[in-house]
């Protein structure tokens, strides 16, 4: 994992960024290789939807701890 991390950086520049709700590492080795046959285009794109997962997960966990304060008896 440790060798494919290094040519993904040296390639694209930034780190192998994953949505992925399970740490399979055979599953993001394999992702990984497959992505890093891409374009930087490309790879930008997919990256830019990972986060965007990322990040709506967040403010959903956020919105559900919100709710549950707000909750009435």
């Amino acid at each position: 994992m440790l060798h494919w991390d290094r040519k993904y950086r040296a390639k694209f520049g930034f780190e192998f960024v994953t949505s992925t709700e399970t740490w399979f590492s055979q599953k993001i080795l394999d992702e990984v290789k497959a992505r890093y046959e891409n374009t930087l285009v490309v790879k930008l794109d997919i990256a830019a939807q990972e986060e965007f997962k990322l990040i709506e997960h967040g403010l959903e966990h956020i919105w559900e701890r919100k709710k549950d304060n707000f909750t009435c008896c």
